[in-house]
């Protein structure tokens, strides 16, 4: 799951970079970042919720 989850950042981080919103050296650094971090932080566990679905410790408060 990991991997994945790496792997997904990556891609975005790709994304913004071909989409000009990012420097090729801050895209470098970002994507060096992501394979260099032992562990996935907790934040980007659960990226998206829905209002039911989220607890205390998945969103933050009043995000639908």
């Amino acid at each position: 799951m990991e991997h994945a989850q790496r792997e997904l950042v990556r891609v975005l981080l790709e994304t913004v970079y071909t989409r000009g919103l990012l420097s090729k050296n801050a895209y470098l650094n970002a994507v060096d970042l992501v394979y260099s971090v032992a562990d996935i932080p907790p934040f980007f566990w659960y990226p998206v919720c829905l209002a039911e679905e989220a607890s205390g410790l998945e969103c933050a408060p009043g995000t639908p």
